[in-house]
């Protein structure tokens, strides 16, 4: 059995107090879910903006972070930054494996996988370029991209994909 589970992750409103306010109702709902589909032999979060920092930083979401990780989703498929990028598997803040393969291995930690290569890459990384989370692979030039996830017994995989 898969649990998908989608929140919108991006910005509500210029003024702090009503984006803490949504994020704190998400983070409350998101606490229940995850209590109450626990059981489910794997768990895919699909969100807008990424939890950990594009350029090497810690997570940018620490109230996420610390429920993905925590509950033990196995998957995270982000957008909003224009490349397409996979991190390492990840666990209270820190890689637990450097071993990439389009497999995600069950218990190890979660996997924080983007797919946003669609313009041109404004975002400052180029190609190739690794750090402290992520193997990045950013096209060259711009071209839509898209991700499938095949959810099988055993094991779980995302594959990136390019569509011209």
């Amino acid at each position: 059995e898969a649990h998908f589970i989608v929140l919108n992750t991006g910005v509500y409103d210029r003024t702090a107090a009503v984006d803490e306010m949504i994020l704190e109702a998400q983070r409350e709902w998101l606490q229940k879910d995850l209590e109450a589909n626990k059981d489910a032999d794997w768990t895919v979060l699909m969100i807008h903006q990424p939890v950990y920092d594009r350029k090497g930083g810690d997570a940018s979401r620490p109230w996420l972070s610390d429920l993905i990780e925590g509950y033990g989703v196995d998957l995270v498929l982000q957008g909003h930054v224009h490349q397409v990028s996979r991190t390492y598997p990840i666990k209270d803040g820190k890689v637990v494996s450097r071993n990439i393969t389009d497999t995600i291995e069950k218990g190890i930690g979660t996997v924080y996988t983007t797919v946003g290569a669609t313009t041109t890459n404004h975002d400052g990384l180029s190609a190739g370029v690794q750090d402290n989370y992520y193997l990045t692979f950013t096209p060259e030039t711009p071209q839509p991209t898209y991700t499938t996830v095949t959810v099988q017994e055993g094991y779980c995989e995302a594959s990136k994909r390019s569509c011209c």
